[in-house]
């Protein structure tokens, strides 16, 4: 089948550039009632998060209606992802939090309901990638062995997940240096460490002749 065009917008002004990201989310209205809203989440080169009222848009084919703008970052945000129903430790009750990652290297993690209710919405988490070097300038070559690096420069895409039994939100991230990093928001800490552990698994299921599939692990 053709996929049909349910409903296209202008969002390009003056002070706007390219949109690089939109994800959406099913967010709820009123809980009591059932009632639900259609939220599109964007992130521009200009560095702003906007969210954009879909509702009535996809119902009723009237205009989207813009919720919130505001300035994320200091560079382009690169991407954007939402998870409802996170749990901090901090905080009371569940929260649905969007997460940007930028070209500035940095990655923030958003209330995204009570954004849309501030006129200046502040991050609930944020952290930084250190930046990316320059090529270093040719030498004579070192006998010792390289040093690992930590990841460097820009944020390419980012992934929110909640764990199944605790809600505690994570967040996968990928940077222009092709590291994939794990950072456990609630916590507010770095959990790449589950990453290893999961790669020491699948290799060590490959090497004995195991593959995974939906169904689970399977010997071939």
């Amino acid at each position: 089948a053709t996929p049909q065009d349910l409903h296209s917008f202008p969002t390009r002004r003056s002070s706007d550039l390219v949109i690089n990201c939109v994800t959406l989310l099913q967010a709820p209205v009123n809980q009591n009632l059932g009632e639900t809203q259609i939220l599109c989440i964007s992130g521009s080169c200009d560095g702003t998060i906007k969210v954009w009222d879909l509702t009535d848009a996809l119902e009723y084919a009237a205009e989207p209606k813009l919720r919130r703008e505001w300035k994320a970052h200091t560079q382009a945000v690169k991407c954007v992802a939402v998870t409802g129903n996170a749990k901090f430790a901090k905080a009371k009750g569940k929260k649905t939090i969007c997460i940007s990652g930028s070209e500035d290297g940095t990655i923030k993690v958003w209330d995204l309901l009570a954004s849309l209710e501030t006129e200046d919405p502040k991050p609930l988490l944020s952290w930084s990638t250190p930046p990316k070097e320059s090529p270093p300038k040719e030498s004579a070559p070192k006998e010792s062995a390289p040093k690992e690096s930590a990841p460097k420069g820009p944020v390419n895409c980012v992934a929110a997940i909640n764990e199944t039994k605790t809600n505690k939100p994570l967040c996968v991230f990928g940077l222009s240096d092709g590291t994939l990093g794990l950072w456990d928001i609630a916590k507010g800490q770095d959990a790449s460490n589950i990453l290893a552990y999961m790669k020491l698994m699948f290799d060590e299921a490959r090497a004995n002749g195991i593959r995974l599939t939906r169904s689970g692990f399977h010997r071939y």
